[in-house]
């Protein structure tokens, strides 16, 4: 009868060890993924803020070049 005991007890402690390290590989991997999902949002909205700079800035350049062709001058 013991030795059943000691049987089951080392058994679930094997099974304790593979069922943690399987959950600490999943946690991992989810921990991965949201790390790199967050460098690929920041790296989007940096790309972002660059692209709304450009266009202001080239808008008011064509509107200043326009401007200057074509307004009558006093």
């Amino acid at each position: 009868m013991q030795k059943y005991l000691v049987i089951a007890v080392c058994a679930m402690v094997v099974c304790a060890y593979f069922f943690g390290a399987r959950i600490a590989r999943e946690k991992c991997a989810t921990d991965g993924a949201n790390a790199q999902t967050n460098e690929i949002i920041n790296s989007v909205n940096i790309v972002r803020t660059a692209n709304e700079k450009t266009v202001y800035t080239g808008v008011r350049d064509i509107r200043d070049i326009l401007r200057r062709k074509y307004t009558i001058a006093e």
